[in-house]
């Protein structure tokens, strides 16, 4: 069995550092905020066929190797892995769109596409459950039989407490948070020159500086909520690939009730990865080059 957990695990570091080299994160962070005037080079083509391969890839090797790790079938898991793995990467391709309702909308595709692998690694049908994401909340719904219950993300709403307390004046912005299907805050102080903009926070987005002050400054807004907007599906991918089986087997190893586990997401794989990004290098922050990416526009600075 260690042997098996050592291989899944040097796979995974070898498609980090496959998907890292091509795409080197420049140093576009202050302290996990986001600095959208700095943006990977990259050509259309060869950006698209990253991002989407990279998620192919995660989706397939998840799958795969729990499967693998339960004596099921690798090939199996890889490839049914891998189509959930397409899903995900559409959805984030749809939340970088301008349009009403992409947000939400690419936030439920991702992350049915993320179910689809999950019931792959499970060696389950492939829409045996679906976790479709809204706001602080998460939808567990079995289409085979109706059965939908709801859980609530610890983290987010520790986050959301915590923007409130924080000082910062935020507040609240409705029409982006329904559009995006996550919780927008608006601090609205704004310093020109700072260069930062946005920040998402296990499922919550904060952006900073509403009303713009120029053109230039709303196009920098537009493109920082779309680059958090995909910060967002990263955050829930991760929690249904790897974090809900692993805090399920975790709590109920600590004797926990089952309504826990089933009602309250604590969310504590996400917390490590947040993490393990400060200690990680530039060339090694995927997530963050592939936000970068998708966030983007080749709008100009009226934000036509």
């Amino acid at each position: 069995m260690m042997g098996r957990i050592t291989s899944a695990a040097a796979i995974l570091m070898l498609l980090s550092g496959a998907c890292a080299s091509p795409l080197q994160a420049q140093d576009c962070n202050d302290g996990g905020l986001t600095r959208i005037s700095c943006l990977p080079e990259a050509s259309r083509t060869s950006g698209e066929l990253l991002t989407l391969g990279a998620n192919v890839a995660i989706g397939g090797l998840t799958a795969g190797v729990r499967q693998w790790r339960a004596d099921g079938s690798f090939l199996d898991g890889f490839w049914r892995g891998a189509v959930g793995g397409v899903g995900t990467y559409a959805g984030k391709r749809i939340v970088g769109a301008d349009f009403d309702g992409a947000g939400i909308l690419g936030r439920s595709v991702a992350a049915a596409g993320a179910s689809v692998t999950r019931n792959a690694a499970d060696g389950k049908p492939m829409f045996d459950r679906l976790t479709i994401p809204i706001g602080f909340v998460r939808l567990d719904w079995r289409p085979h039989n109706g059965d939908v219950h709801a859980a609530f993300d610890v983290a987010a709403l520790t986050t959301i407490a915590g923007i409130y307390m924080s000082g910062l004046g935020a507040s609240l912005d409705l029409r982006r948070t329904l559009d995006t299907g996550a919780p927008v805050f608006m601090a609205r102080d704004w310093e020109p020159g700072l260069g930062w903009a946005g920040r998402q926070i296990f499922g919550a987005v904060l952006l900073r500086g509403d009303p713009p002050v120029d053109p230039d400054h709303a196009m920098l807004l537009r493109q920082a909520l779309h680059h958090e907007r995909v910060h967002v599906l990263q955050y829930d991918q991760s929690f249904i690939l790897w974090n809900e089986p692993f805090e399920t087997r975790l709590l109920r190893r600590l004797g926990s009730p089952d309504w826990l586990a089933s009602r309250f997401d604590l969310s504590l794989v996400a917390v490590g990865i947040s993490g393990m990004k400060f200690m990680l290098p530039p060339s090694l922050h995927v997530w963050e080059d592939e936000a970068h990416f998708i966030g983007r526009t080749e709008d100009g600075p009226d934000g036509a």
